[in-house]
Order: C-alpha cells, then structure tokens, then sequence
C-alpha cells in the first residue's frame, strides 16, 4: 500500500466554517462569549461605584472640623445607643459615636441616668 503525502490527504478536506463564498460562519457561542464579558464589565462598574459612592458618603461624617458639641439633659428611658442614634448622621457607625460619647464624657461604662448632662458632637450637616 503506498502512502500519500500528508497534503495530499487533506486537499479535499471541507472545513465546517468555510462556506462556498470563503466567509466564516457566525457562532452564537462567541456571542455569547462577548455579552457575558460586557455585563461583567458593567457590574463591576456599578458595584465599585457603589463602593466608592458610600466611602465618600460616609466621610463626610468623619472629618473632625465639621462637628458641634452639644450638650443633652438625659431623661428617663435614655439609653447611651439611643442617644447616639438621635444625634449622628444615617450612615455612621454607631458603636463609633457611642465610643465617642463615652471618651467625651469620661464614661467607664455605658450607663447612664436620669438628669445626667452629656456632651455629644453632632455633624454640621446633621440636625436632629
């Protein structure tokens, strides 16, 4: 048996993705392939806007140059988180204000009562 030459063999081959014209085939899956990447792109832009976004929403809270101190008379049912949440802004932490309050006021622990007088910082562009 004689044995041709490996050119030989494939010369009259027909490629799926030839058609008569010599242009290629469009394949769904690369489509596919592209709107996944895209809406991956796209979501990734959100979600690290998003991020972003609340960083600088919430150092806007921080810097220590826009705060008030006030003072509050604390009156029955008061307790120091309360406090905290009726003086900050919407998205502070509060466990960081009430730590504030009691370092401000020389507080060892976080009870307090009736009549006692706090001083509480409040932001600037907060009013209660």
């Amino acid at each position: 048996m004689r044995y041709l030459p490996q050119r030989a063999k494939t010369r009259g081959t027909i490629n799926r993705d030839d058609r008569k014209d010599g242009k290629k085939r469009f394949h769904l899956s690369s489509l596919i392939g592209c709107v996944a990447f895209i809406v991956m792109l796209l979501v990734i832009g959100v979600v690290s806007s998003n991020v972003v976004l609340s960083i600088a929403n919430a150092m806007k809270y921080t810097n220590e140059g826009e705060y008030d101190l006030i003072e509050v008379t604390v009156m029955p049912g008061d307790t120091l988180w309360g406090i905290a949440k009726d003086y900050s802004g919407p998205e502070v932490d509060l466990r960081v204000v009430v730590d504030k309050i009691m370092r401000e006021n020389d507080l060892t622990d976080s009870i307090v009562r009736p009549g006692q007088v706090l001083k509480v910082a409040i932001p600037l562009a907060y009013t209660p």
